[in-house]
């Protein structure tokens, strides 16, 4: 579906752990763990959005079960996408995996051993697949920036100076939405 406006997602995450899934609230309940996710549309193209995704918090599955609670599922989600929508990209594109790439991190720890990391960014280019995704809906005439964006995505790459990066360090995520219905879980 089409997103115009920035926003914040703030949601109560519960895991299954023995299933690997989450259920999110509106409200705290005993057990779950209060998730943050701001979200700014970039992009807009045939009924999606390319998102920039910043993550207040680190938490599983957090951008994948907070898009589908706002019924813009990410492509190629099985575990919490529409189904119709992830054949569509897997017959055009093979596409097989959720179209998110960590495409900038930014080492945000100011303590101990790695403190003079502090403020370093890391950006990585589009795997391949995802690459031909974003020229092919968002490289185009049709493509309706919601601001003057450079329409090419980083292709420097950067040698991380630590292993130690973990999620809780991403800073922005690019993301396909679209508006769908959640009909029900696919195992990967």
């Amino acid at each position: 579906g089409t997103i115009t406006k920035q926003g914040n997602i703030i949601s109560y995450l519960e895991k299954d752990n023995k299933n690997n899934q989450v259920t999110l609230y509106d409200k705290p309940k005993q057990g779950t763990k209060k998730i943050i996710t701001k979200y700014k549309p970039i992009a807009n193209a045939e009924n999606m959005t390319l998102l920039e995704i910043d993550l207040v918090t680190g938490r599983s599955h957090q951008i994948r079960a907070q898009m589908q609670k706002m019924g813009h599922c990410v492509a190629g989600d099985r575990k919490y996408g529409d189904e119709q929508w992830n054949i569509h990209f897997a017959k055009q594109f093979a596409l097989t995996n959720q179209f998110l790439h960590a495409y900038k991190m930014v080492w945000q720890q100011n303590e101990g051993d790695l403190a003079y990391l502090v403020g370093k960014e890391w950006i990585a280019p589009l795997p391949k697949i995802l690459q031909e995704i974003y020229n092919f809906y968002f490289v185009t005439d049709n493509a309706k920036f919601t601001e003057n964006v450079d329409t090419s995505l980083p292709v420097k790459e950067y040698e991380a100076e630590s292993t130690k990066l973990t999620q809780k360090y991403v800073d922005m995520i690019f993301g396909i939405l679209e508006n769908g219905v959640y009909t029900k879980t696919l195992n990967p």
